[in-house]
């Protein structure tokens, strides 16, 4: 989930390959979500960062995203511009994506599932 200026994009699923937004859609305004995808400058496109929220007091969002975060077990990944975290993505926007217990794997292996962590 994720809002721009306001408005609410929801049911959100985005693909990445390299790093890169391959394909995304929304179920709640997608058309939305296309035009600034679209329309963007410089990396919009680029995955610039990526956040696992280990704060066990924080159990649900509340819609505060520097709160939200922190959510245990939950997924904040960023889009475009990271220049300020020290990256190297310049783009018009660094827009930030909310994961409700989400499923990470990595090279094929689940290591975050129903806020567990399964680190090998």
């Amino acid at each position: 989930m994720t809002d721009y200026f306001g408005v609410r994009i929801g049911g959100t699923r985005i693909e990445f390959k390299d790093g890169e937004v391959l394909e995304a859609k929304a179920e709640q305004n997608d058309d939305l979500l296309q035009l600034v995808l679209s329309e963007g400058k410089g990396d919009v496109r680029k995955l610039g960062g990526f956040e696992i929220g280990m704060n066990p007091e924080i159990m649900e969002p509340i819609g505060y995203s520097v709160w939200d975060s922190k959510s245990y077990g939950d997924v904040t990944l960023w889009i475009g511009d990271n220049t300020l975290i020290g990256g190297e993505n310049k783009a018009s926007l660094s827009w930030g994506f909310m994961v409700v217990r989400p499923v990470v794997t990595l090279d094929g292996r689940i290591m975050l599932e129903e806020r567990g962590f399964m680190i090998p």
